[in-house]
């Protein structure tokens, strides 16, 4: 980290992105066509079995992550108050 250096172009560039100043309907449409749609909505249909294991998956993982979460912060409050 010795070597970082603040760039204030990098910050105003930034700032200036299309989705900080675009309303969503001009910023999508300016970047989407009915054909990206369409080859989107073939893309999910051929791979809606994969895509619903994997959102099973990760469901049950974030549970299990937002459980843990909970049991260490419990954890951790139990021990600040000895």
């Amino acid at each position: 980290m010795k070597n970082v250096k603040f760039l204030p172009k990098v910050i105003e560039y930034d700032r200036y992105q299309p989705e900080f100043y675009e309303d969503t309907k001009t910023y999508i449409n300016k970047r989407t066509s009915k054909k990206k749609v369409e080859a989107g909505v073939e893309l999910y249909f051929s791979n809606k079995k994969l895509i619903n294991i994997i959102s099973i998956t990760l469901a049950k993982t974030k549970e299990h992550v937002i459980k843990n979460k909970k049991y260490r912060d419990g954890l951790s409050d139990s021990k600040s108050e000895k």
